[in-house]
């Protein structure tokens, strides 16, 4: 299935719960329907992101809308607010408190190298990236990238993430626990 069908799918049922939330749902508090976006509709847009991550900004665009007419209608049913005074989408993300789906993506990539780096996972980091061997400072292994030489192998999880996980190793300690790796990430993003 072509990436620009999987992500209109994908959009269509992640609505299609959010419209279905709206009607179930009668409260106007805010915190109880972002915890019901969070926990019904989120997860179909996140499912499986190192895998299935569009790189083109109309895919992005059509998986942001998801987030953006939810907090459009959240504005609405919280009160005080007509559609036409209702204010931009990244307002409402930081009022509500919700990252970009785009940046969430990158924080689980981010967060999947350095699972596979420090296998916490079952997963061989030599199947993914290269690891040169080194004695300097910043860990005993160093990620290396291959070269894409093809657009499809650029936007591939390796090269994706790996770049982004070597740009954040540069300016960060990239942490020996799993929680402070993830405040590292927060910081950086």
């Amino acid at each position: 299935m072509p990436q620009q069908v999987a992500t209109l799918v994908i959009v269509r049922k992640a609505t299609c719960r959010l419209y279905n939330l709206f009607k179930a749902l009668t409260s106007k508090n805010p915190i109880v329907l972002l915890q019901a976006y969070k926990t019904y509709v989120r997860p179909l847009l996140e499912y499986g992101t190192t895998v299935f991550n569009p790189h083109k900004s109309t895919q992005k665009k059509m998986i942001e809308k998801v987030q953006n007419s939810f907090t459009r209608k959240l504005m609405i049913r919280i009160g005080g607010f007509d559609y036409n005074t209702i204010p931009n989408g990244h307002y409402r993300d930081i009022k509500f408190n919700l990252e970009t789906l785009t940046a969430r993506r990158r924080k689980n990539d981010l967060l999947m190298v350095w699972k596979i780096l420090n296998q916490s996972i079952g997963l061989n980091a030599e199947s993914f990236f290269v690891l040169a061997h080194s004695r300097t400072r910043g860990g005993s292994a160093k990620l290396r990238l291959k070269k894409a030489r093809y657009s499809i192998r650029f936007n591939y999880f390796a090269n994706r993430a790996g770049s982004d996980f070597l740009k954040l190793s540069k300016k960060y300690f990239t942490g020996v626990s799993l929680h402070s790796f993830k405040t590292t990430v927060d910081r950086y993003l």
